[in-house]
């Protein structure tokens, strides 16, 4: 039987890791911008490398956190391609156009096609690797890639600016998303992010620059959100609201919600939906409006524009 050091080097393994790296370069150093790399790892679950708890062995990366800092609960959008989508344009994917992976809806957050055969795998053998390694490779966290429990959506990221992050390998707690990405890259690099193209609107970035983070400084952040073929969630600071199927063609399925408590219960083993029911209606509603704004609605349809 394969380990999961030997089967890894062969097969991609569940979402997104993100490195973002900065440097104070001698070419950035007559406009005292740095310069910002970017390094995603597609397919990774958030126990893969090293310096998350991985067996397997990443130097690099490892290092990089040594001398920098690695987040605890960053997150992705539980599929690669609206995680390219938010982290290139610090929108949620729906506003980006890329809703969902496979299929053209019709409508503006859904547009995306791609042919029967083109992905490996049926939609419920997560790519052919396999439930069960899925769920190692996200170890300890409940589902993996396309669901948006934490095993789904839950991804490394690491910070690494020498001349920027005082800290060496600390760890950070505040819940951030692949949407503050584009917002910190431009606060960092002291630029003003347009309004519109060629006098066409650009849509403002969802997302809070982390630069307070770096300093284990608080960010303020109504709330963050996810939908990904009808899984939807909102996390408002310790309270998570999630579900499988839980978005119908008017809104979210109300009775489909579950609550977890993330400070204490971040597995996501303990439905506390019975027990806070106004809670789960108040987030509700806020996702709904969220549903409305972004593009997530409607759901569903394959009318064609």
């Amino acid at each position: 039987m394969q380990s999961r050091r030997t089967f890894l080097r062969a097969a991609g393994v569940g979402i997104a890791g993100l490195g973002l790296s900065v440097h104070n370069a001698a070419c950035a150093a007559s406009t005292g911008r740095p310069n910002i790399v970017l390094i995603m790892s597609d397919d990774m679950g958030i126990s893969d490398i090293g310096c998350y708890g991985s067996e397997i062995d990443t130097p690099v990366l490892d290092g990089l956190a040594a001398d920098g800092l690695r987040f605890t609960q960053f997150y992705n959008t539980a599929r690669c391609c609206p995680t390219r989508a938010s982290l290139l344009t610090g929108l949620y994917p729906h506003q980006a156009g890329v809703g969902h992976m496979m299929h053209d809806r019709g409508v503006d957050g859904y547009p995306m096609r791609m042919g029967e055969g083109v992905m490996a795998g049926g939609p419920d053998t997560y790519i052919g690797y396999g439930k069960a390694w899925a769920n190692v490779s996200n170890t300890p966290f409940r589902e993996y890639k396309h669901w948006v429990h934490e095993g789904g959506i839950a991804t490394p990221l690491i910070a690494h600016w020498p001349s920027g992050i005082k800290a060496r390998g600390e760890l950070r707690h505040t819940p951030s998303h692949l949407v503050d990405i584009m917002t910190t890259c431009v606060d960092v690099a002291g630029a003003t992010y347009p309004d519109e193209h060629e006098r066409s609107k650009i849509k403002p970035m969802e997302g809070v620059s982390l630069t307070p983070v770096f300093e284990n400084k608080p960010v303020k952040r109504e709330a963050l959100y996810w939908e990904h073929e009808g899984n939807c969630a909102i996390r408002i600071g310790k309270w998570k609201l999630v579900g499988k199927g839980v978005l119908g063609p008017e809104g979210p399925r109300v009775e489909r919600w579950e609550l977890y408590d993330i400070d204490a219960d971040r597995s996501e083993l303990k439905n506390l939906a019975q027990e806070h029911a106004e809670r789960v209606k108040k987030m509700s509603a806020m996702y709904l409006d969220y549903a409305r704004r972004t593009d997530v609605l409607p759901f569903g349809s394959k009318q064609k524009k």
